[in-house]
């Protein structure tokens, strides 16, 4: 079941700002984590290895990690991380709960989180870093209103495992491998 999370930016920081959106994407945190056998047992996890320096991310600053972690607001992820990130805006609930059930149909890994802040919808998905990208990345998009046939059209940026921009470059610009 998918959780849709409230994140207040009256109170939080701000993640990256689109012009064409006009508004600020939510933060992306990456959640370096280790847990000793003692933590694993003491929340039930009898069947679950002991683990250290496990990175995770997420645009949810409200999720809840066990064991010893650190959370640190990052632009690209680390350049050993084994697959690239989306980040989309979306008009709506509905629209972001189909979003995320379709990526997981064609294969991406989806987190069952919706957050919501009052500047919209936002899902985060993790996708094959394909070898044209050079490297994991960070995609963000969505949709905008403007005056063309369709009456709307598609904003991406792309960030590079070194949190650079990359200019005029989509997800859909890079070939399959």
């Amino acid at each position: 079941m998918t959780n849709i999370v409230y994140v207040d930016f009256a109170k939080r920081t701000k993640g990256l700002y689109s012009d064409k959106l006009a508004l600020h994407f939510p933060p992306l945190y990456r959640i370096l984590s280790s847990a000793t056998a003692d933590e694993l047992q003491a929340i039930g996890m009898m069947d679950v290895s002991p683990f250290s320096e496990c990175v995770d991310y997420t645009i949810n600053d409200n999720i809840d990690v066990f064991g010893e972690y650190r959370r640190d607001i990052v632009r690209g992820v680390d350049a050993n991380f084994p697959r690239s990130l989306v980040i989309r805006h979306h008009a709506g609930k509905h629209s972001a709960l189909d979003y995320l059930h379709g990526a997981e149909d064609g294969g991406a890994r989806a987190n069952d989180i919706v957050v919501q802040t009052d500047e919209g919808f936002f899902t985060l998905i993790e996708i094959p870093t394909r070898s044209s990208f050079g490297g994991p990345m960070v995609f963000y998009g969505g949709w905008y209103e403007t005056n063309n046939i369709i009456g709307q059209d598609y904003w991406e940026i792309a960030i590079d495992h070194n949190g650079e921009e990359k200019v005029n470059t989509s997800l859909a610009s890079y070939e399959d491998d």
